[in-house]
């Protein structure tokens, strides 16, 4: 069977690359002619090169292949929203259209569980809830749950299975750096910490990879899996990273008050064209504590639940080795 992978050289990808390679699937990838390739170092892949926003390139890729793997996107927190609708949402179009064109099986959609509504501690958010308003005014996270719309709707067409997959936070070794390797560097880098009131789930990058390469066989048409595991405030993270690496850094707590000033200021910024990684949005989102449940996508998709500490110590490891720490 051959599969595509858009987006192949980020962070996830690589991951979903290596399984599928491992499980005898003819494996492509699809990413731009200069995309850094570290993370299909020792990878056997067939490299596709093209734009997912030019439709002949997309139709390029998808041609021929039985299941795409959708997992390219724009992910960065200071964006526009056109730079956000054309990567996440229209790009998202051409490779339905094109999949649907040449009668591929089925389309795994990578989205984000932003779009999904979050629960507490003791009753964890699920697929069944709606997107929250709080999320609804990321840039970010509205372009990905309109791309789920346009998803759910190939999947009601009959014309294609739609399989959507809601990762949470992940963690693992990460030799780029640029996924959730920042947050690892941040620690590494800073002396002072400071940490938001909220708190969010944290999954390892290689379960959610099992469960995504899963879902090509055990995936429902027009279902959605959150792809999770455990739920830590922002406060608790750290202190276990401390314990983890042994390395102590003055923490500063920040309240809800306080960061949502700062993140009006970062907004104030954006307005005049400076980009900047914390506006009044963000600085929401960073206050609510997103807790998730992945009893799902354990059950029907056989998605592993790894100790987060171990996805935290390889993504330690990520980091000290290439800041040489």
């Amino acid at each position: 069977m051959k599969v595509l992978v858009t987006g192949a050289n980020g962070f996830l990808a690589g991951y979903v690359i290596r399984n599928l390679t491992t499980s005898g699937y003819d494996t492509y990838g699809m990413l731009r002619q200069n995309s850094d390739r570290t993370n299909l170092k020792d990878l056997e892949l067939k490299c596709i090169y093209g734009d997912l926003s030019h439709e002949n390139d997309v139709r390029d890729a998808v041609k021929g292949k039985q299941v795409i793997i959708h997992t390219a996107a724009l992910t960065s927190q200071s964006a526009s929203w056109g730079e956000y609708y054309g990567v996440n949402v229209r790009a998202s179009a051409n490779v339905i259209d094109a999949a649907i064109k040449y009668g591929c099986k089925t389309i795994i959609y990578v989205s984000t569980s932003n779009t999904i509504g979050y629960g507490s501690e003791n009753d964890p958010g699920y697929e069944g809830l709606g997107m929250p308003d709080a999320f609804k005014a990321s840039r970010y996270a509205y372009s990905k749950y309109l791309a789920e719309g346009l998803f759910l709707e190939a999947a009601q067409s009959g014309k294609i299975n739609v399989v959507i997959v809601n990762p949470t936070f992940m963690l693992g070794y990460d030799p780029v750096g640029k996924s959730s390797g920042t947050i690892f560097r941040m620690y590494a880098k800073n002396k002072i910490l400071f940490v938001p009131p909220g708190g969010r789930n944290f999954v390892h990058v290689k379960d959610v990879a099992m469960a995504i390469c899963n879902a090509i066989e055990s995936g429902e048409n027009g279902q959605r899996y959150l792809l999770a595991n455990q739920n830590l405030s922002y406060d608790a993270f750290f202190r276990r990273l401390e314990s983890l690496t042994g390395l102590r850094k003055n923490v500063v707590r920040i309240n809800t008050p306080l960061l949502m000033m700062a993140g009006y200021g970062g907004s104030f910024f954006s307005s005049l064209g400076i980009r900047v990684s914390l506006n009044r949005e963000n600085a929401r989102i960073l206050s609510i504590r997103k807790y998730y449940s992945a009893a799902k996508a354990v059950k029907n998709l056989n998605m592993p639940q790894t100790n987060i500490d171990v996805a935290i110590t390889e993504g330690w490891r990520a980091v000290t080795e290439t800041m040489k720490l």
